[in-house]
């Protein structure tokens, strides 16, 4: 199994995901037209904030509990240095993300509180700290469980659609519901990333990828647990978009939000039948929602027309 402390050294990629929407959002509200940078730019800053915050303070709680072997000097006079050089290091290093920690608590906290201090919408404000301390707590905590791993997926999923509303917000200062779809799709691959990250966990925990079954005295596969949680989360995105536009709920350009599905059934494909790993179908079904969030904002700016 992967060790914990590593299992999102690639979460720029979440964060990218995570600003993107907040951009469609935005740029769904604005089109070519005249932006309002200021308050877009301290609504990504509180995003990035909450992601900082939990790096740091993993940083600074791991710096705080290790304790390395000191290396066997030819004298106690190096055997002294040897320790100072450490300490010094260390409580270098300590401070230093204690002042990160501090700086990005001050800012997930402080930027909502100014905003509604400055008369803005409590409702956009009070999204803003929810999502800022979600992304916080996905980079601080780590899965150690079924449940654990079912709340990471389920986070992912409210904070992008979330962050797309925050983006139209930005530019219009008012909460359009229907465009929580533009953060919704990508979310929803963004979730099934998830549960492939953590397959080894799962397995150890006696979820599997694939289920022997026997029918008539013959062996049949059928889709494991996870499998069938992956394939779910992968598919509800899309899915939604193609059930609403036809009941007239979405503008017609959103169908452009299903064309991921293209490759995200390779995907799977190759994570059931093993041809993929669980972290390449982790970074290419992450990969897949940042595409998709790229086809939402074409759709976004199209539905405008």
């Amino acid at each position: 199994m992967e060790h914990p402390e590593t299992h999102y050294a690639d979460d720029s990629w979440f964060q990218a995901v995570g600003l993107s929407a907040l951009v469609v959002g935005s740029f769904t509200a604005s089109g070519l037209g005249e932006t309002k940078p200021i308050l877009f730019s301290l609504f990504a800053l509180a995003l990035v904030a909450g992601h900082w915050l939990g790096k740091a303070l993993r940083t600074w709680q791991q710096l705080t509990r290790e304790t390395k072997p000191i290396r066997v000097s030819k004298s106690l006079r190096d055997l002294e240095e040897t320790v100072n050089k450490e300490s010094l290091a260390k409580d270098r290093q300590r401070n230093i993300q204690t002042l990160i920690t501090a700086g990005s608590a001050s800012l997930v906290l402080g930027i909502p509180v100014t905003l509604v201090v400055l008369n803005y919408d409590a409702v956009a404000c009070g999204s803003l700290l929810l999502v800022s301390l979600l992304c916080f707590l996905r980079r601080y905590t780590i899965p150690s469980s079924v449940n654990s791993v079912l709340c990471h997926s389920a986070v992912s999923i409210i904070i992008l659609p979330l962050t797309a509303l925050l983006g139209v917000y930005s530019q219009i200062e008012n909460i359009s519901s229907p465009t929580a779809i533009l953060g919704f799709v990508p979310g929803s691959f963004l979730a099934a990333s998830v549960v492939a990250k953590f397959t080894t966990l799962l397995e150890s925990l006696g979820w599997t990828r694939k289920l022997i079954v026997q029918k008539r005295g013959l062996d049949k596969v059928r889709p494991g647990r996870i499998m069938q949680l992956y394939s779910v989360l992968l598919l509800t995105g899309p899915i939604s978009v193609f059930v609403a536009v036809p009941a007239g709920l979405l503008p017609p350009s959103l169908m452009i939000g299903i064309m991921p599905l293209i490759w995200a059934t390779k995907v799977a494909s190759g994570f059931s039948e093993g041809t993929l790993s669980a972290n390449q179908t982790a970074e290419r079904t992450t990969r897949l929602a940042l595409v998709s969030s790229g086809l939402m904002l074409v759709a976004g700016y199209l539905a405008r027309g």
